[in-house]
């Protein structure tokens, strides 16, 4: 499922963050964050973390056929535990 829907112009990078902290348990934190995409015209282009929150950076590389993808984040915890949340990006021409 996901838990937000963004629409993005082709021509744009831009960025889509997960906040995980009301997810996390007390003293519990991201130890580790991955990003995987629907279909490879989706280009994630830089990502990062912090103890509470994922980053992701997306562009496509040139004039896009299909218009849905889900990014798809995978954590663990310090604590062992492990999520995944998707975003659902519609790209559009503004």
């Amino acid at each position: 499922m996901a838990i937000a829907d963004f629409t993005q112009d082709p021509a744009s990078r831009l960025d889509y963050a997960v906040d995980w902290s009301s997810w996390l348990v007390a003293g519990d934190t991201i130890s580790s964050s991955s990003w995987s995409v629907s279909d490879p015209v989706l280009i994630i282009d830089t990502s990062s973390n912090t103890s509470t929150t994922t980053t992701v950076f997306a562009k496509f590389p040139s004039a896009v056929i299909k218009s849905n993808y889900m990014l798809t984040n995978l954590i663990t915890t310090v604590q062992g535990r492990i999520n995944t949340q998707s975003i659902r990006l519609t790209a559009q021409k503004a």
